[in-house]
């Protein structure tokens, strides 16, 4: 299995670059294709996150939720006229890129910013026992106990010393270490341990962000170190880690202890894959990453699934059209029911003037001009609503129903599918 790792470094607080700093990964096995190098924040997001199976499939979830919020609160605008709009105004989707996880763009750092890898290598158990004691060594050697065959990877870093407008932000700049993992086996099943290790500082890191992606032929279990799901939203947590910078130690550390969460979430990507994603804010994150893959189905059970939601979210829109004048026509004829009078030999051309100017003057006004010209052309026994109710409050009463049914009828509808559609493309 492939593993990808992004490490950016903030500022020191002695205000001075230290003389070198060691990544330390370990992993079951002599790990193959192992490479580092030097990356932007910026630069990370754009090649890694931002592409389809990892952070990518989050942004499309979040279009696909965008866009079937914006068909239902057309179908409703359509329907309710003038004072829907008033009230959905302040609510409606906001146009613009999707919202997840992301950084938002931060300068690129310049050449004097960026970090310098000094050597990679893979050490045994012996290498690191042999070494003088430090926190960062002690666990990486009790991570590398509880695997059958422990290796370490030793990334040796000079971190640069980035300029005052950078350290006022965040770290601009990272390494990114990627290798070929061997997936140990536990029955039918293929069993992985990532462990974290913490930098030895005193305080957490103000973002965490780990992607773990499970291909479409199996099905798994992932397990975080201290992270439960979490109703905070993914960018908001970032935002909230990015909100501390640039201000005082104290306001950071107090900062840090009121916004302290994690949210983990996964989604399926365009070929059934399943990513699973953590964010976490001034949390130490600490410990393995355990994912139990079991081999499934491969196939149209698989595949089916995905491409028929795709399908429905992709009708939403012409389903909005087609819902709005369906409705629109069993509404006025509900209404001509509901008065007593049969359709006008003009009822097309009056419908269809109803479906252009319904969103514009409210289908409930528009009701009317279908309606009789006078109070006679009705019903004309005094039963039921008409013996407390003069024709013209009866008649306004039953446009008025019917209104409330065109805007019901569709909104369970298009909620509906809606709701059908992503379960089936995302999960």
């Amino acid at each position: 299995m492939r593993v990808t790792q992004f490490f950016a470094f903030g500022a020191p607080s002695g205000g001075a670059a230290p003389e070198g700093v060691e990544i330390l990964l370990p992993v079951e096995g002599a790990p193959s294709s192992t490479t580092a190098r030097v990356m932007g924040v910026s630069d990370f997001d754009r090649l890694y996150t931002h592409r389809w199976e990892l952070e990518g499939a989050f942004y499309q979830r979040v279009r696909a939720e965008r866009g079937a919020r914006t068909w239902l609160f057309t179908t409703i605008a359509a329907n309710g006229g003038p004072p829907a709009w008033l009230l959905l105004a302040p609510r409606w989707p906001v146009h613009g890129p999707p919202i997840t996880a992301v950084m938002p763009p931060l300068e690129a750092p310049a050449l004097a910013d960026l970090h310098t890898i000094r050597e990679v290598r893979i050490l045994g158990m012996a290498d690191i026992t042999g070494r003088r004691a430090r926190p960062r060594y002690e666990k990486a050697a009790a991570a590398m106990r509880r695997l059958k065959d422990p290796r370490v990877i030793a990334v040796s870093v000079l971190p640069s010393l980035p300029a005052l407008t950078n350290v006022q932000k965040a770290a601009v700049s990272g390494i990114v270490v990627s290798y070929d993992a061997r997936v140990a086996r536990e029955g039918n099943a293929g069993f992985l341990k990532v462990p974290l290790l913490c930098d030895f500082s005193s305080e957490a890191p103000a973002l965490t962000r780990i992607y773990v992606l499970l291909p479409r032929h199996c099905r798994g279990i992932c397990s975080f170190p201290g992270a439960g799901k979490s109703s905070a939203a993914p960018q908001r947590v970032v935002n909230d880690a990015l909100a501390a910078f640039g201000y005082s130690e104290s306001y950071r550390r107090n900062w840090a202890r009121e916004h302290a969460v994690t949210s983990l979430s996964s989604a399926r990507t365009a070929n059934g894959d399943e990513a699973v994603r953590l964010v976490a804010a001034f949390k130490r994150v600490e410990g393995e990453i355990s994912i139990l893959a079991r081999p499934s189905v491969i196939g149209f059970a698989e595949i089916a699934p995905r491409v028929s939601g795709w399908i429905v979210l992709a009708l939403l829109g012409p389903l909005t059209l087609f819902l709005y004048l369906i409705a629109l026509w069993g509404g006025l004829h509900t209404y001509l029911w509901l008065i007593g009078k049969p359709p006008p030999a003009t009822l097309s051309r009056k419908f269809g003037l109803v479906a252009v100017l319904g969103p514009v003057l409210t289908p409930w006004f528009m009701l009317r001009y279908v309606g009789p010209s006078d109070e006679t052309g009705g019903r004309s026994d005094e039963g039921g609503a008409l013996g407390v109710l003069s024709f013209r409050t009866y008649e306004c009463l039953a446009r008025l129903v019917v209104w409330g049914l065109l805007i019901c009828v569709n909104w369970a509808v298009i909620v509906s599918v809606s709701k059908l559609g992503l379960w089936l493309r995302f999960g």
